[in-house]
C-alpha cells in the first residue's frame, strides 16, 4: 500500500485534515465527515460517551442533523508530533463556528487531540478527543 502525504510534516497533515473536516461540515455532510476516519477510529466528542468505529461515529455526526445546518472548525495552539512517517498527533484548542436551525449562529472553544493515521486516500482521524476546558481541577468534592 502506499500512503498519500506522508512527505507532509505533522502540521501540514493536521491542516489537511482540518480544511477536510471544515468542507464536509459546510454543508453537514454526515458521510463525508465519517469518511474522515478510520474504520476502527476512538471518538470523544460533545454528548455523553465516546464512539469506536466509522458506523458509530458516523451516527454521531448524524444525531446532530437537522440541528447543525453547517459547522467549520480552526486549530489553534494546536501542537504537533510526527510519531512515524504514517502517523502523526496534535493537541491545543478547536474554535468551531456553528450555523444551527432557526439561523442561530454560534461558537465554541475546546481542547481537541488528533492522532491521524496515514491512508491511501489520505490522513485519516484515527483518536479524536474534544473537551471543554474545566475552570478548575476536577479533584472532586469531600462533601
Amino acid at each position: 500500500m502506499t500512503l498519500a502525504h506522508t512527505p507532509d510534516t505533522a502540521q501540514q497533515a493536521l491542516e489537511r485534515v482540518q480544511h477536510a473536516w471544515s468542507q464536509a461540515a459546510a454543508s453537514w455532510d454526515v458521510d463525508a465527515l465519517a469518511a474522515l476516519y478510520t474504520e476502527d477510529a476512538l471518538f470523544m466528542g460533545g454528548r455523553p460517551g465516546h464512539q469506536i468505529g466509522r458506523t458509530a461515529i458516523r451516527d454521531y455526526f448524524a444525531s446532530y442533523t437537522g440541528t447543525i445546518l453547517s459547522a467549520s472548525l480552526t486549530l489553534s495552539d494546536f501542537s504537533a508530533q510526527q510519531i512515524d512517517p504514517g502517523c502523526v498527533m496534535g493537541q491545543g484548542f478547536v474554535n468551531f463556528k456553528f450555523h444551527l436551525k432557526g439561523d442561530e449562529h454560534t461558537t465554541s472553544r475546546l481542547r481537541g487531540a488528533w492522532v491521524l493515521q496515514a491512508h491511501a486516500e489520505g490522513w485519516r482521524i484515527r483518536l479524536h478527543h474534544f473537551s471543554t476546558e474545566p475552570v478548575q481541577p476536577p479533584l472532586g468534592s469531600s462533601r
